[in-house]
């Protein structure tokens, strides 16, 4: 069965919800009959009363001033201390550290052999961005969790690593312990917006303090709107001659259109990414990006988009030796005069 009958606790508002959105559409009508009665639980019965939420437990939201973002052991202590009532006890040796990451935003590991924990990483450019680190942080504590349940228990319903039977799942290690974690701390604290994957630039993260970045338009051919986006190094120049010749040695020489354009640094994510020479990264491969037209109609289409002309051609007339006069109605070039085309 989805829904396993338990002896009746004393449930309150914030349990219905709690279970209410474990069950989701994946209950159906038992959903709602959950929701009402709130009797049955989408865990296994021996799992349950560690998942819900105790009446009266939501806190008020934490200041981003009192989130410790630049110090990791100051974060993990008050994410352990406010999340899980300090039961998190580290392994020794356990490690927390900056990664330089920029796709992956945390991690956690551990030794597959004795499940004991290793290390969480957060990735460095959140420290600019309280909330984010701590979600961040959380959803990696939530792991380390499981895996200490684990070590104490030996049930390995904890460390979800594969569908149970009409259990919510999404990927190993996102199953039916996971989500029940992430749904007890996102309706227990305003601050909590944990998700199994978060995007750069959602609502937990400080938009002014993203920088721009620049992206290269190459459109391989407008007609059916195939192409592809890459995004420059920071600190690379607009070298147009680089940029073309990438281009072409990516995806041919018959390229229809080159564009570069600045954009709001959250629209910058996920493009692969040219090395500072404006050259192609090893390994990289040529591809087109699914729904280019689309994509490049968006990024144009947002206000803080900047489109980055090509410079004109400039060249060098050679020296001339001409009348002073010149021809009726012309002016005459100094030698070495540049001229624009």
């Amino acid at each position: 069965m989805l829904l396993r009958n338990l002896t009746k606790p004393p449930w309150n508002q914030s349990h219905k919800n709690v279970c209410f959105r474990l069950a989701g559409n994946r209950a159906g009508k038992d959903a709602h009959q959950l929701a009402a009665g709130c009797e049955d639980i989408i865990i296994n019965s021996t799992h349950a009363q560690s998942l819900l939420v105790p009446s009266g437990f939501a806190k008020l939201p934490l200041s981003k001033k009192n989130i410790p973002s630049h110090d990791l052991q100051a974060l993990f202590d008050l994410c352990n201390a406010r999340y899980f009532d300090g039961a998190l006890v580290p392994s020794p040796g356990f490690e927390l550290r900056f990664s330089r990451a920029v796709k992956l935003f945390g991690s956690f590991r551990f030794s597959l052999e004795t499940h004991e924990d290793w290390e969480i990483t957060v990735a460095g450019r959140l420290r600019d961005h309280p909330f984010a680190a701590l979600n961040t942080m959380v959803h990696e504590m939530i792991h380390m969790l499981a895996h200490q349940k684990f070590r104490e228990s030996g049930d390995s319903f904890y460390l979800d690593e594969e569908a149970l039977p009409g259990q919510p799942f999404v990927n190993a290690g996102h199953g039916a312990f996971f989500l029940a974690e992430q749904a007890r701390l996102n309706q227990c604290f305003p601050e909590m917006k944990i998700d199994v994957k978060s995007e750069f630039g959602d609502g937990l993260y400080e938009l002014d303090k993203i920088k721009p970045v620049r992206l290269l338009l190459v459109s391989v051919d407008l007609n059916v709107g195939r192409g592809m986006i890459y995004r420059l190094h920071d600190k690379a120049r607009n070298d147009w001659e680089a940029l073309r010749a990438t281009a072409q040695l990516m995806h041919g020489e018959a390229i229809d259109a080159l564009q570069l354009v600045e954009v709001a640094g959250q629209l910058g994510e996920g493009y692969p990414s040219l090395k500072k020479d404006n050259q192609v990264r090893k390994n990289m491969v040529p591809v087109g990006l699914r729904g280019y037209a689309g994509k490049v109609a968006d990024l144009l289409a947002d206000a803080a988009t900047r489109i980055l002309p090509e410079p004109a051609t400039v060249t060098r007339l050679p020296a001339r030796t001409l009348s002073r006069r010149g021809r009726a109605g012309e002016a005459v070039p100094a030698p070495g005069t540049a001229h624009v085309a």
